[in-house]
């Protein structure tokens, strides 16, 4: 994945940009730090939560599926309720 989307143009957010637009699956919070390389868990969502006020603007919307147990099927809550 990192080869298709290194452009030193574009600043991170605009790759991660570009990778959410033009990925069709789901993506995995853990593998978007690892392949942005990302220190920190906040950094990367404070990220993500600028790209999904844009596409709020622009009158679009990130889907964000909040994480689940893989025995019982719970799921938790998004704890950012802006994205």
């Amino acid at each position: 994945m990192a080869d298709e989307y290194t452009n030193v143009s574009e600043t991170r957010r605009q790759r991660i940009f570009r990778l959410l637009e033009e990925t069709s699956t789901s993506l995995d919070l853990y593998a978007l730090l690892k392949e942005f390389k990302y220190g920190y868990k906040k950094r990367l969502l404070d990220n993500i939560e600028r790209i999904a006020g844009v596409l709020r603007r622009e009158g679009r919307e990130l889907l964000v599926i909040p994480p689940s147990c893989i025995a019982c099927g719970f799921a938790f809550s998004p704890r950012d309720k802006r994205l």
